[in-house]
């Protein structure tokens, strides 16, 4: 995958055990620290806007995402100075990171899941972290996103109740 890039524990979550490599040393050095858990080495890729797109359902949410941000209150905020932006994924990359998340979840059979995509400074959308099965959905990270949140997994019980699944 070339370097930089990342080592992260495969049964991970909320950035726990990720570190970044620049060299095989410290490779070596992080899968060394790892243990026995199985790691994935993912490529470090330059990018201009980071995406998490939650489904409910059919229902698929992008959210422009800081993961540098100290606390999950501020990840989901556009800027130190914006809380949200509208309309700044293109049509097509809001389909994709939408279809990205649609053919995740068909997979797997999940009703409830978030992918995270970089959209790379080469204008490609890169899948990251694509298997979520326990999204942050709570009131204090997705602040402005909460409600759509709600209305999506009303609309996804109504209609999972009504359809008999």
């Amino acid at each position: 995958v070339g370097y930089p890039a990342f080592i992260k524990p495969q049964d991970g979550g909320g950035w726990v055990g990720v570190k970044k490599v620049e060299n095989f040393e410290e490779l070596q050095a992080a899968y060394d620290d790892s243990g026995s858990r199985p790691q994935n080495l993912q490529k470090s890729i330059d990018y201009t806007e980071f995406v998490r797109t939650v489904g409910v359902g059919p229902q698929m949410m992008p959210m422009h995402y800081n993961a540098a941000a100290p606390y999950s209150h501020q990840r989901y905020l556009r800027s130190a100075t914006q809380a949200v932006a509208f309309n700044w994924l293109t049509p097509e990359q809001e389909w994709e990171v939408k279809a990205t998340c649609k053919v995740i979840n068909a997979f797997y059979g999940w009703d409830h899941n978030s992918c995270e995509t970089l959209i790379g400074k080469d204008g490609v959308i890169y899948p990251i972290d694509f298997c979520n099965a326990y999204p942050d959905s709570n009131l204090i990270s997705l602040h402005f996103y909460f409600p759509g949140l709600v209305k999506a997994m009303t609309k996804w019980l109504l209609f999972v109740s009504v359809a008999g699944y």
